[in-house]
């Protein structure tokens, strides 16, 4: 049915982690002696949904596997498999369920696509006491501030438990929050400086326009008519330059 060598994985089945090399080993062990119990899922389209592990296994012990085909939604179902079967901490399922959550597009301004979150899947202690909506609001948050996925994924992978992602994403949130604090007050700063110089100008050029229109009223008391039509230009430029200053200080 399906070239095993071949295949390629959906990425709804690559949000969970593979098996380390020594639980691989026994997967593999157990299929050469009991043969493998449960075939690999595929999708219509070829790609495989559930069993990398068993996949590998099988090519390990060269046992031909099986393939069975799945026409239903393959996020979901990856969800529901690796959920309730997979031997891993909360943490981890916490951090591959965010990661399948987050490749389907259901993270958005911090919040979980409303109904997108599994429910009793999360709940390993078997009761309703489960803490799971807690540990998935700790890895959505752990997924927004991690670089390109790196802390989720680490979680994912046993590498970091997920408490220890969370401090460290919050540390990145309150670095990010105190720079663009300062860069606010650097701005408040230079709008300030803006205004201050600004305001210098339009006084100097208010000064300088009223000392003109003085000299006009002098002039138009001796009717000298001359220094009139001299100073009416610099009178109409000072007033345009004043214009304008106020213009940008109005913008700014």
């Amino acid at each position: 049915m399906t070239d095993d060598q071949q295949v390629s994985v959906h990425p709804a089945a690559d949000a969970f982690p593979m098996h380390g090399e020594d639980e691989l080993n026994r997967l593999a062990v157990d299929i050469a002696q009991h043969g493998l119990k449960h075939p690999i899922v595929m999708t219509s389209d070829g790609q495989v949904l559930d069993g990398r592990n068993r996949l590998a296994a099988c090519r390990l012990v060269k046992v031909k596997p099986e393939f069975v085909t799945y026409d239903g939604e393959p996020w979901a179902y990856s969800r529901s498999v690796n959920l309730n079967v997979r031997t891993m901490s909360t943490g981890q399922k916490a951090a591959s369920c965010a990661l399948s959550l987050i490749a389907e597009g259901k993270r958005k301004d911090g919040r979980w696509a409303r109904g997108s979150v599994p429910g009793d899947e999360g709940d390993t202690s078997g009761s309703g006491s489960s803490d799971w909506p807690k540990r998935m609001a700790e890895a959505g948050f752990v997924g927004d501030w991690s670089e390109d996925l790196d802390l989720l994924l680490g979680v994912r992978d046993g590498r970091i438990a997920l408490d220890a992602a969370y401090k460290q994403a919050k540390a990145r949130k309150d670095k990010a929050d105190f720079e663009a604090e300062q860069a606010a007050k650097q701005r408040e700063r230079e709008i300030a400086a803006n205004d201050a110089e600004l305001a210098d100008l339009l006084s100097m050029a208010h000064n300088q326009l009223s000392l003109n229109m003085e000299l006009i009223r002098q002039a138009e008391d001796r009717d000298n008519w001359r220094g009139v039509v001299n100073l009416a230009p610099k009178v109409i430029r000072m007033w345009t330059q004043l214009k304008e200053l106020a213009d940008a200080q109005l913008e700014d």
